[in-house]
């Protein structure tokens, strides 16, 4: 038996990580903001997901897809309520800590659980030379 793939969980990759993707760019501050006046304070004031350096990508790709499988059953019945670009912002925002994600969602247990496992998998994401990197 292969690896599983985004596509073996009824995901698109592409539009499932731009998702992820646009998510962590509008809800990370750009450390450097509070030293130039003109960067925006959040990512998505200077960034775009197309500014997401290749490696990076690549590994946060399949850091999610790691995720996705350890909790597929889970994940498929989030599915049956929710979108999948749901699943992608709730999965970037509960593991980095946000105010909003997985447990807000209404779906009583089943968002616990997903709460439960994605806390603790925060990403430090930040810009630099043009292209957003990731402490992974």
């Amino acid at each position: 038996m292969g690896t599983a793939t985004y596509q073996d969980l009824g995901l698109s990759e592409i539009n499932f990580m731009e998702q992820y993707l646009t998510t962590a760019l509008w809800s990370s501050q750009d450390p450097d903001a509070e030293h130039d006046p003109n960067l925006g304070e959040m990512l998505d004031a200077q960034y775009s997901t197309d500014d997401v350096h290749g490696l990076v990508y690549e590994r946060l790709s399949q850091r999610a897809l790691d995720w996705l499988i350890a909790n597929e059953a889970d994940v498929r019945l989030y599915l049956q309520e929710r979108s999948e670009s749901d699943l992608a912002h709730d999965l970037w925002l509960t593991e980095n800590g946000h105010g909003a994600g997985f447990w807000d969602r209404g779906l009583g247990d089943l968002g616990q659980r997903l709460t439960d496992a994605a806390r603790g998998r925060e990403v430090f994401i930040h810009g630099a030379f043009g292209q957003i990197h990731a402490d992974l």
